[in-house]
């Protein structure tokens, strides 16, 4: 069978399952529309709280009513009720549904008093469009290449398609990845909001950093 083998070897040669992401081209794709466009929508704003533990269990809740989640969380420094604190600052990272952006957004920026704000939104469908495209492509080459695999007559043959079809399987799902982030980052937008905590009448005055003791000798020394 060496010329049936030969023409194996003709069809691996004939598919580059990387460089030729195949025979259909970007222009060929359907149009979008702006309703189908691949918005990511995020903004980040920062703002001063008088009730810190309030507002801060406040946007989770908000999060969690609007179908969202807290994707980061973290708080650093100590509070102004305590003796050495100077207060607190807190990082939370929302993601709402994309229809749900702007009433996080309006509900964020009554919070507190805002320091600053910014928005912004990309625009990845071409992106998107090219990916799903490339994906297309390594399925219908999975697809041959696993009927030229039951087709073998030898083991040659047999260990190069094998070895094609593996690589070209991993190429895909690396691009399946890419459209599944695609996708999440599109369903859901993000909201990074950074509180600061801000001194009321009734805290204590922040410590110098000066220990008991020290501040001990300090009173003695004064008469």
């Amino acid at each position: 069978h060496e010329g049936d083998g030969a023409g194996f070897r003709s069809n691996l040669e004939d598919m580059d399952p990387v460089a030729d992401r195949a025979t259909m081209e970007v222009a060929g794709a359907p149009q979008q529309t702006a309703s189908q466009d691949k918005l990511v929508y995020t903004a980040s704003v920062s703002l001063q709280s008088y009730d810190f533990d309030s507002d801060y269990a406040a946007l989770r809740a908000k999060a969690e009513e609007l179908g969202g989640y807290v994707d980061v969380s973290s708080v650093e420094g100590l509070p102004f009720t305590q003796s050495e604190g100077s207060g607190r600052r807190g990082n939370m990272q929302i993601r709402v549904p994309q229809a749900q952006y702007e009433t996080l957004l309006a509900y964020v920026n009554q919070l507190g008093e805002v320091t600053s704000s910014e928005e912004s939104v990309a625009n990845i469908t071409q992106q998107y469009t090219e990916t799903q495209i490339r994906a297309d492509n390594l399925k219908a080459q999975i697809a041959r290449l696993q009927e030229l695999v039951s087709q073998a007559e030898n083991i040659e043959d047999l260990i190069a398609l094998e070895s094609q079809l593996s690589s070209v399987t991993s190429d895909l799902e690396s691009l399946e990845t890419q459209l599944q982030h695609m996708d999440q980052q599109v369903a859901y937008s993000t909201v990074s909001v950074a509180v600061t905590e801000m001194p009321t009448t009734s805290d204590p005055a922040p410590s110098s950093g000066r220990s008991f003791g020290q501040r001990m000798a300090d009173a003695l020394r004064q008469g």
